[in-house]
């Protein structure tokens, strides 16, 4: 696992995650899909209902990082 500040460009190690029973239940079925893909790099995003928000979710493989930026790539690899 790996966590991203992406406005403050930081890794992060813990992180509390606030989501309504709607927000919760884009998330189950967006990653039930990506797993159903069985494929590494596919990602989602889930926005609240005013779009202020968002998280985006990737599920990587370490081997397979190419597709990914420099910066992703140093945060799979390095953690930072």
């Amino acid at each position: 696992m790996r966590i991203l500040d992406e406005d403050n460009d930081k890794a992060l190690k813990n992180l509390m995650i606030l989501l309504t029973i709607e927000e919760a239940a884009e998330l189950r079925d967006d990653l039930e899909r990506m797993l159903q893909k069985n494929d590494s790099n596919e990602h989602t995003h889930i926005n609240d209902m005013e779009f202020n928000h968002e998280i985006t979710v990737v599920v990587y493989n370490n081997r397979k990082i190419d597709c990914f930026n420099e910066r992703t790539k140093r945060l799979i690899l390095n953690d930072e």
